[in-house]
């Protein structure tokens, strides 16, 4: 074999290993695989729920189980939603994979802040309802202040990762 033609097969070997060099990395790479990519605020759509929890009217976008804790947490929608006096509920129920070190649920205030707003500290299996105040969204604690707001409520386990998120509205 003469030395040009196999400088030609040793380049074509070369641009096969480089593209499938780049397949791999980018399957690697993709986003979402774990945790969908959320934003901290409401995307203007809430799941409308009623006073004991009846879903009247669905966002397809809120309260999906991210990937790691599918089909071992499920939960039932923010209550009521909008809510007349900044309290809401939600009920999670705990099949398998126990989130770790408790539940931890977070919303940005009006001021794009990061707010803590409940702790759920033992978790172990079953159904738990939690009723919990969105008050600790304005800095000065008045519930006329985020009337007519939404907010979108991320909820986490203690090791950081991402269980679900919700948006709720403070009705005017």
């Amino acid at each position: 074999m003469n030395r040009n033609k196999f400088l030609q097969i040793a380049m074509r070997w070369r641009q096969a290993a480089v593209v499938l060099l780049l397949f791999w990395l980018a399957a690697g790479c993709s986003v979402g695989t774990d945790e969908e990519d959320i934003s901290n605020s409401s995307d203007g759509e809430i799941t409308e729920t009623d006073a004991t929890g009846n879903v009247v009217d669905e966002d397809s976008n809120d309260w999906r189980i991210q990937n790691y804790f599918k089909n071992n947490v499920y939960i039932k929608p923010a209550y009521p939603n909008p809510t007349s006096n900044g309290i809401v509920t939600i009920t999670m129920t705990f099949i398998a994979n126990i989130p770790e070190s408790g539940v931890y649920i977070y919303a940005n205030n009006i001021n794009s802040v990061g707010v803590f707003l409940y702790q759920l500290p033992d978790v172990s299996y079953g159904a738990k309802t939690f009723s919990f105040s969105l008050v600790g969204l304005s800095p000065s604690s008045s519930l006329t202040q985020i009337q007519g707001k939404q907010f979108r409520l991320r909820i986490y386990d203690g090791m950081g990762r991402l269980i679900s998120f919700g948006d709720v509205e403070i009705a005017e």
